[in-house]
């Protein structure tokens, strides 16, 4: 083609990134994450046991992840990463915030705890209680922690809490509404985390009463108040530190999480090489035991998780607008059925969703956060195209291939091991004419537009390629052609 910025497509051959023995089939990954050189050959971590190989992350979750955990890809804000953010709560008055100690709650409101004159100070009390256990979590006080509750109180588990490294942890009061009687509150809060090795704050909407003693106020009960549990909900935890990673376990042995460590410690420097070093270069993975305890983290039923390998998450953000911290959740079950290859294709496409503010940037198509999240997991696995883009392939060859670039709801459908192919080959599409870098352009200007998804794409392929998306897709079809002959 001529005229229209793409030129020749390649015929069927392989590209050097892509000639290898064929693999074994993948599963799929959740969503919502001229020829080239390749990226050096992944050193393998070990791993235990062998399996049979796996797409990497989720297509079908929202959260932000891709198609390696079962190959095809989670979503939810939560490609394998979900594909946008979870609700952050907006809307909610701040009421006393812990961090500057002062209290908004306007007295006589209908929202205090009893209306009067000692209202302020009240507010003020219950505020520095919440200060002081909250300083007892970031320094492993569970003396601390004891002495702001009630002997019988109901909330987590300290000793869960003290497994993670946590280095802020700060209860932003929301709302305060009267209990059973003048001497109980019910608290609508927001606790902002931060592990070691995040850059901004996870956020947990949560539920506090707490009651007024002889002694003060203190905590009757905490619980989360979201869908989603939390990890000190599920079960007792255990951390494992790499030298690029932290690994949090939720009744998962330590082996396991060294070996994921591992895996997560390799791929770092993998995706750097592609989209640069200008992101945290640390992932924190958490690994659930069962699919029960990943279904409650991520607010969905164990049956919408089948065939997904691992799932990415914005974490609720804050209403300032500022990034989510970021985790990325293994369906261990469906990992443990994949190679040593198939493990590392998952973490790399979602860790890609992490080094690419997957569920932070909402102005990107689904097709191009999940086909670059593929593209940048595959690249240097030594999987043969052909075998990574299998069921495109066999479509083609059926006549019953899609005419179209992938779309959201292609990515919810059945089709959605076809959606994450697509986005894919779309992805090598631009890479194999314009180059590696000038595919990272692309998504980088399509990401820091501010008009629609079609927009942003739109003037990015224009910017890159001198063409448009009818362009790309003309090449895309052509290019599946190719493949199929």
């Amino acid at each position: 083609m001529s005229g229209d910025g793409w030129g020749d497509v390649p015929d069927g051959t392989e590209t050097p990134e892509s000639r290898s023995a064929a693999p074994q089939p993948w599963f799929p990954v959740d969503p919502r994450s001229s020829v080239e050189a390749p990226l050096p050959p992944w050193s393998a971590a070990p791993s235990a046991g062998g399996g049979a190989d796996a797409r990497p992350g989720g297509r079908r979750l929202v959260v932000a992840a891709v198609v390696v955990a079962l190959a095809a890809a989670l979503v939810a804000g939560v490609g394998l990463v979900l594909p946008r953010n979870l609700p952050a709560g907006s809307g909610a008055r701040a009421v006393a915030g812990v961090g500057s100690g002062t209290s908004t709650a306007a007295p006589g409101s209908s929202t205090d705890p009893g209306a009067g004159s000692g209202t302020a100070d009240r507010e003020s009390a219950i505020a520095t209680v919440l200060a002081r256990r909250g300083t007892a979590v970031t320094h492993d006080d569970a003396v601390g922690w004891r002495r702001t509750q009630t002997t019988a109180a109901r909330v987590p588990q300290f000793s869960r809490l003290a497994a993670l490294p946590v280095t802020r942890w700060v209860y932003d009061i929301r709302e305060v509404a009267p209990g059973a009687d003048t001497a109980t509150a019910v608290l609508d809060v927001q606790v902002h985390l931060r592990y070691d090795v995040d850059r901004t704050d996870a956020v947990v909407h949560e539920r506090v009463t707490m009651r007024r003693e002889s002694s003060g106020w203190l905590v009757v009960s905490e619980a989360t108040a979201d869908r989603r549990a939390q990890p000190w909900d599920l079960g007792a935890l255990t951390v494992v530190r790499g030298r690029r990673s932290l690994v949090v376990g939720i009744d998962t042995p330590a082996s396991t999480l060294r070996s994921y460590a591992r895996v997560a410690d390799a791929a770092v420097p993998d995706i750097s090489a592609v989209w640069g070093t200008g992101w945290g270069q640390q992932a924190v993975l958490v690994v659930p035991r069962t699919v029960a305890q990943l279904g409650r983290a991520l607010g969905r039923t164990t049956a919408s998780l089948e065939g997904y390998a691992a799932v990415t998450t914005g974490e609720m953000r804050a209403d300032d607008d500022t990034a989510p911290a970021l985790r990325v959740w293994l369906n261990t079950p469906s990992m443990a059925h994949l190679s040593a290859v198939g493990r590392e294709v998952v973490v790399r496409h979602e860790l890609t969703h992490v080094a690419t503010d997957a569920p932070g940037t909402p102005g990107v198509p689904l097709w191009l956060e999940e086909g670059f999240a593929e593209y940048v997991g595959y690249s240097g696995s030594g999987i043969a195209l052909t075998d990574e883009l299998r069921e495109l392939v066999q479509a083609q060859r059926s006549g019953s291939a899609p005419a179209h670039l992938p779309t959201q709801e292609t990515f919810d459908g059945a089709q959605v091991d076809l959606a994450y192919e697509g986005a894919d080959l779309a992805c090598r599409v631009v890479a194999e004419k314009y180059g590696r870098a000038q595919l990272v352009r692309l998504y980088r200007l399509t990401a820091a537009g501010t008009g629609t998804e079609a927009a942003n794409l739109e003037a990015a392929l224009r910017a890159v390629t001198g063409s448009g998306t009818a362009a790309l897709e003309t090449a895309w079809r052509a290019r599946l052609r190719a493949l199929a002959t």
